[in-house]
């Protein structure tokens, strides 16, 4: 049974981010929120999680553009 909370619509970027946007410049942007680097060992699990993800999106987003 398909979730309802998921879907396969493809939506465009502009519709996410709004107006002309260049993927390889929200990536820069993006970057320099979230450097891929080993995080502070002072902050929390859920932190360290959360920026994993964001890490590991921006990586997925590079290999789309490379």
């Amino acid at each position: 049974m398909a979730s309802p909370f998921l879907d396969d619509e493809e939506i465009p970027l502009t519709r996410v981010v709004g107006g002309n946007v260049s993927l390889s410049k929200l990536i820069e942007e993006l970057e320099e929120m979230y450097p891929d680097i080993y995080p502070d060992y002072t902050i929390s699990e859920r932190q360290m999680a959360y920026h994993a993800g964001a890490v590991a999106i921006i990586r997925y987003l590079k290999s789309k553009v490379l």
